[in-house]
């Protein structure tokens, strides 16, 4: 199915009129936004991902950098700090050993040696995930790296997503239970109620994942395994 597609499969399926844009909660960039984030939650939970080679320029002085919108998980067994032509394997450290060593972050002065790195949660565009470098390099290079990612998002009307097409029901059934929940947000009473969207889309997840998995001959790193308690 393209996005054009998705979004009116959506809107039919949710109850919502076909073409209706004066209500501003429903709008063609909100749903194709709502059928994105449903993507990525199908990735993730199905561990449908890509591995990719990454590479972020690094700046004199700067210790922390984002990773990118489309990272869900960095291999820290893959960083690489590349200056001309010289190219030195960073090692993951602890955040705890790397202050006993280095002492406040914000006092360390940036250095041709680099002592490690650790990655963590962010708080820039979407929550990215962040590696921060001590001490900072004190010349411009480039950090390379491998990482697991999430498919391009969706943005013109011919865009399909790059699932099946058998499992890409399952997209439009998420996409409505994020509408669900943001109606539920915004005090709006969901079209068929939060728990039975909530409900199919999990159970649409579930039997995705479980096919998936049946075909896969590599097993997934540890750190992408769902933790017990979030299985359902």
């Amino acid at each position: 199915m393209t996005l054009d597609t998705l979004r009116q499969v959506t809107r039919n399926r949710y109850g919502l009129a076909l073409g209706a844009t004066a209500d501003d909660l429903y709008t063609d960039a909100m749903l194709t936004s709502i059928i994105n984030q449903a993507i990525r939650l199908i990735c993730q939970k199905t561990f449908c991902l890509y591995q990719a080679a990454k590479s972020i320029s690094l700046v004199n002085g700067t210790q922390t950098y984002a990773l990118g919108t489309d990272v869900l998980l960095e291999d820290e067994s893959t960083f690489v700090y590349t200056l001309a032509s010289t190219y030195t394997r960073l090692k993951p450290r602890r955040q705890e050993s790397l202050l006993e060593q280095y002492g406040p972050f914000q006092s360390v002065a940036a250095a041709a040696t680099l002592g490690g790195f650790f990655c963590h949660a962010g708080y820039q565009d979407n929550n990215q995930r962040m590696v921060t470098i001590i001490p900072a390099p004190n010349a411009s290079g480039t950090l390379k790296f491998n990482a697991w990612i999430y498919p391009t998002d969706l943005s013109a009307n011919s865009d399909t997503p790059e699932l099946a097409d058998g499992d890409q029901d399952i997209i439009h059934t998420v996409a409505c239970w994020k509408l669900a929940e943001f109606d539920l947000s915004r005090g709006r009473e969901g079209a068929q109620g939060i728990e039975v969207w909530a409900k199919e889309a999990m159970e649409g997840i579930d039997s995705l994942r479980a096919r998936l998995m049946s075909t896969m001959t590599r097993p997934l790193p540890r750190s992408l395994r769902e933790p017990r308690e979030l299985r359902r």
